[in-house]
């Protein structure tokens, strides 16, 4: 018996030290993957290619997915880095990465997982695109869409980060025209006139809006020039603090305040919780409380007034 109980602690010892020593492979794991996020989050994506090219080569995390949706954004960004087509990966090699990345998901639990870098990476390089059309060879800002078709024609299975929450109570909307007072008042009913208006990038009115498209148009509907891109609107603007923010101001969101992807209007007033009207991508123009969605409470940087 005593023999028996030997053997059978002898197993229980050994099955425990297995555990133990997954675990704690498992923890180092995790954390390595950490640092993934915090390099991207610090825009260190040359670091982040290095870093991911070493972890891909090993046999420790070459069948892990993390690392190859890593690499594919960091090499996206760099190709366009400072808004200027770089081109220094080629879009063959970010492919493959993102479809590597897709087929060890295959649960999708790093897609949703990721779905923000996602989302803000599309926005950012879309963003750039954006600028590179303004002063450009029209034919290849379309071919560079078309490359990224590739990748960011995946969207569907990306969790949607873009939720919408609660609308607020229904008001009766005054047509600008007819309405006088405060400035940020008169704003925000217009916008409300645009609710339900579809998502498309590049738009700017009237029957459909990307994100600063659509702060663009209103207001400069009503006389005020705003800059085409959220990055450049961001820099435009009077910066103020959140609390301080009202009706018709500017809420800004990104991964930090120098990444900036998305913008959207205050429609709250000060002693009510801050919500916004903006373009989502998957919705449109709609409402959103700010508190009620860990996606935009996570990104918003800073609030700012629009100023003649």
């Amino acid at each position: 018996m005593a023999w028996k109980w030997k053997i059978s602690a002898a197993a229980s010892f050994v099955f425990l030290l297995l555990v133990l020593s997954f675990s704690t492979a498992n923890g180092q794991n995790m954390r390595k993957i950490d640092r993934l996020e915090m390099l991207y989050d610090q825009s260190n994506f040359r670091a982040l290619v290095r870093r991911t090219d070493r972890m891909i080569r090993s046999d420790e995390y070459k069948n892990i997915a993390a690392p190859y949706f890593f690499r594919a954004m960091a090499k996206l960004q760099l190709n366009f880095e400072s808004g200027i087509i770089q081109d220094r990966f080629s879009m063959g090699e970010i492919a493959a990465d993102f479809q590597q990345f897709l087929k060890l998901d295959s649960n999708a639990y790093w897609a949703t997982a990721y779905a923000s870098y996602y989302y803000e990476t599309r926005q950012e390089i879309y963003g750039y695109l954006g600028i590179a059309a303004g002063d450009d060879p029209e034919n290849i800002v379309n071919e560079k869409f078309q490359e990224l078709a590739v990748i960011f024609g995946n969207d569907i299975v990306f969790a949607d980060v873009i939720a919408v929450s609660k609308e607020p109570v229904p008001v009766k909307i005054v047509p600008p025209a007819k309405r006088k007072g405060d400035i940020g008042e008169v704003v925000i009913d217009f916008a409300a006139m645009q609710l339900g208006k579809p998502y498309q990038f590049g738009a700017t009115g009237p029957k459909s809006f990307d994100c600063s498209g659509f702060t663009w148009y209103v207001w400069s509907k009503h006389g005020y020039d705003l800059p085409r891109s959220s990055v450049d609107q961001s820099l435009n603007v009077q910066r103020i603090k959140l609390h301080q923010a009202k009706k018709g101001d500017l809420l800004f969101f990104g991964r930090n305040e120098k990444t900036i992807s998305h913008v959207g209007i205050v429609v709250s007033d000060k002693n009510e919780p801050l919500r916004m009207i903006h373009a989502s991508s998957s919705i449109g123009i709609s409402y959103v409380t700010i508190s009620e969605v860990e996606y935009w409470k996570n990104r918003l940087q800073f609030a700012g007034r629009v100023a003649k």
